[in-house]
């Protein structure tokens, strides 16, 4: 239990990564370097503060997770940080990093490891280390083996369609409002239960009033759909899954009086809704 390790887990509590001095402190480094929100990049420390912990306590050799491994690269960079302050004066023990060397017999000393590292977690910890953070070995050691480095500056990143698992969430948001009052797309805990349900890689986002008689007719409701139900989507992806894509279903209304130039559009000319569905198109674009 926590509470037998309450010195060390307390010196790692109020050890803080952060340079309050630095313009660019540890944490925004790590969000920035893994294109992660800062949110994330926050839970990733914490995340790392329990592997130390494991480190020491846990009475065999642990691995982290691909997550927690990108902060405790990051931390090594800093050298008098991880070595003199962290090491030294919080662990009061030398942490090393010991990369594979390749090979099976390496492959199956890992995996078990980190599933020896898991199951301390739980049982040091009290509850299970959070799926997303630190996920099943499978996954650590099949898919997280295949990151690389990407110059965004002259590469675009495109996802497999293979391997983007929508997990038919596209079906559940574009009829929810359809359906139960519990599950409408203008409920925000509701979209939030159903994100947290299904942890989607990736959300198409149709959910609308799309007719214009019908938006005419009932305005307040084509606001709250198309609007209020598009932010309630995109902030619970957001706070849920923040690494996942949405893609936003907008449309070509919201160019409204600008196609009277006869001149062909793209997405830099002028919003110039005329009528309430696209108005409220046009402010769910602004909006994201």
């Amino acid at each position: 239990m926590i509470s037998d390790h309450a010195p060390l887990w307390g010196r790692l509590q109020a050890f803080d990564l952060d340079d309050p001095a630095s313009p660019l402190p540890f944490t925004r480094r790590l969000a920035r370097e893994n294109r992660w929100t800062l949110g994330h990049a926050r839970r990733v420390v914490e995340e790392y503060k329990r592997f130390a912990l494991l480190a020491v306590v846990a009475g065999h050799p642990v691995t982290p997770s691909d997550a927690v491994d990108q902060a405790w690269h990051l931390h090594l960079v800093y050298t008098r940080s991880y070595w003199d302050e962290f090491c030294g004066g919080v662990l009061r023990t030398p942490l090393h990093h010991g990369p594979t060397r390749g090979g099976a017999a390496e492959s199956v000393k890992y995996h078990d490891w980190y599933a020896k590292t898991l199951e301390s977690y739980a049982r040091i910890f009290g509850e299970p280390p959070p799926a997303d953070l630190w996920p099943p070995a499978d996954v650590r050691f099949g898919r997280d083996l295949h990151f690389v480095r990407v110059n965004t500056e002259s590469h675009w990143i495109v996802p497999r369609p293979d391997r983007l698992a929508v997990r038919a969430f596209e079906a559940a948001v574009r009829f929810a409002h359809r359906t139960a009052r519990s599950r409408r797309v203008t409920s925000a805990a509701a979209v939030t239960a159903l994100v947290e349900a299904t942890r989607p890689d990736a959300c198409i986002h149709l959910a609308a009033i799309s007719a214009i008689p019908a938006a005419r007719q009932d305005p307040d409701r084509t606001w709250r759909v198309n609007l209020h139900g598009t932010l309630n989507v995109a902030r619970a992806m957001l706070a849920v899954v923040p690494q996942s894509t949405l893609v936003f279903s907008s449309s070509a209304e919201i160019y409204g009086t600008s196609f009277a130039s006869g001149l062909k559009l793209d997405e830099s000319a002028l919003l110039a809704p005329r009528n309430t569905y696209a108005a409220s198109k046009a402010a769910a674009d602004l909006a994201l």
